[in-house]
């Protein structure tokens, strides 16, 4: 049994733990104390426990993880909350997602797992921004306060897994957002498994119908964009599909739900041509595709510029065919560089389309208009949706854990959003949302129709 003399050198370790958890910012100390983490927890309970996890300074960086990072690298091991310093409360249960979330004021905090470093980082650090840009607005028009805390994943499964458990398991949230299909379907049987709440916010392949009791798709799936480009297809006349998709869930669950959607308006499939997410040449798929003379090309990339290299290279090789493709056509300004002209006629669809008062509040908090024209507004409808789910659990008295939020949100049907517009819920947890069908004209993506939910 311990002795007087190992407790107080335990208690003197604990000092150390507060150390690096104050810490965590630096790579070697987050993971560290991931790997060290059931050992603190002994530590700091031999020491009386109901220890606060220190939260981060208040200038801290509201990101987990460099910007610019490798690919590669290892996932953030510490998430940092968009909270402002402080200890949770002594009223509430230690490392409760309530007792978190009281030490700031907030009546509760949502967690985000998106890629924040990496190939797609760039634009996941607006997605981050476009979060907490929801939550600071439903708290200042009247909602609850509530904070965000977020962690990378690359947009990667593995990362995702290991993100999804630091988010319940250390963060102890009870809602994520997140969103890329291949993640999300890793982390729905643990959202189950947890009964954590867990929103898709903008990942769209059909196999996410279903994927999860927790699951909930704030996203229409690719199968109702793909009906709607078919019909726009059949009513031009063309008669030849050929489908260019990526290597994984979403681009599998694209190509099927294309062909399908095309194949019932009478247009058959000649030819289907699988390529790797961030490709450099097209140039096997595009001989391939050329060969078999199609009218009409659907992009199911996943990148905004693979979609751009791949439509340039398709007309650098003679392709004439018309392109259609789903909101990864919506270009960035990066992207739109690399297809130059060659984007030019493309038609797509995207339910996430930048509103006027969304874009108005970015650029009133950040300086800047949001550049990830790809996601428009998913990120902010997906936290405000959040949102107004603990308020509405609230008022309910249901509790803010994950069952509580769950139970909440199976009676609302719909939820209305700050710029006017509606998301409407269907129950197989998939939504239905305002549609807008683009045509690139002179450069420039303009809207050709408006599809109401």
């Amino acid at each position: 049994m311990p002795t007087s003399t190992d407790n107080k050198a335990v208690c003197q370790s604990k000092s150390l733990v507060v150390w690096m958890v104050s810490h965590r910012r630096s790579k070697v100390i987050r993971v560290i104390s991931l790997k060290l983490l059931p050992l603190l927890a002994v530590i700091l309970a031999a020491c009386g426990g109901g220890a606060t996890t220190a939260a981060p300074p208040a200038s801290a960086p509201a990101i987990s993880g460099p910007a610019g990072a490798s690919g590669a690298a290892k996932p953030s091991a510490a998430a940092v909350a968009s909270t402002p310093a402080g200890g949770a409360s002594s009223a509430l249960p230690s490392g409760s997602t309530a007792a978190k979330a009281a030490a700031s004021g907030a009546a509760a905090r949502i967690g985000f797992i998106d890629a924040l470093t990496g190939p797609q980082g760039a634009l996941g650090l607006i997605d981050q921004q476009q979060v907490e840009l929801a939550l600071d607005e439903f708290g200042s028009t009247g909602g609850s306060k509530i904070d965000s805390v977020a962690v990378d994943d690359q947009a990667d499964p593995k990362l995702g897994v290991t993100a999804f458990h630091q988010e319940v398991d250390v963060n102890k949230v009870p809602v994520v957002l997140t969103g890329y299909s291949s993640p999300v379907l890793a982390m729905a049987p643990i959202a189950d498994d947890s009964k954590t709440l867990l929103f898709n916010c903008w990942a769209v392949s059909p196999n996410l119908i279903g994927a999860g009791k927790y699951l909930y798709n704030m996203a229409p799936v690719v199968t109702y964009d793909a009906q709607i480009l078919a019909d726009w297809a059949s009513k031009q006349g063309f008669k030849r599909l050929a489908v260019t998709f990526a290597n994984n869930d979403a681009g599998f669950g694209t190509r099927d739900a294309a062909t399908k959607a095309f194949g019932d308006k009478g247009i058959p499939t000649v030819d289907t041509e699988s390529h790797e997410v961030n490709s450099k040449d097209f140039t096997a798929q595009i001989t391939k595709m050329k060969a078999q003379n199609p009218d009409v090309i659907f992009v199911a990339t996943v990148t905004n510029n693979d979609t751009g290299l791949f439509m340039r290279q398709a007309r650098d090789l003679g392709v004439k065919a018309q392109f259609v493709s789903g909101y990864q056509a919506d270009l960035t300004a990066q992207a739109q560089q690399i297809a130059g002209d060659a984007w030019e006629g493309t038609v797509f669809t995207n339910p996430f389309a930048l509103s006027d008062h969304v874009d108005q509040l970015f650029k009133a908090k950040y300086g800047k208009a949001s550049a990830n024209t790809t996601l428009g507004q998913a990120p902010y409808n997906c936290a405000n949706i959040a949102a107004q789910t603990i308020s509405n659990a609230s008022k309910q008295g249901n509790p803010l854990t994950g069952a509580g939020l769950f139970k909440t949100l199976n009676g609302m049907q719909s939820v209305k959003l700050p710029d006017g517009s509606s998301i409407i819920f269907n129950p197989d947890h998939t939504v239905k949302a305002n549609e807008q069908l683009k045509m690139v004209k002179g450069g420039k993506a303009v809207v050709i129709q408006t599809i109401q939910p």
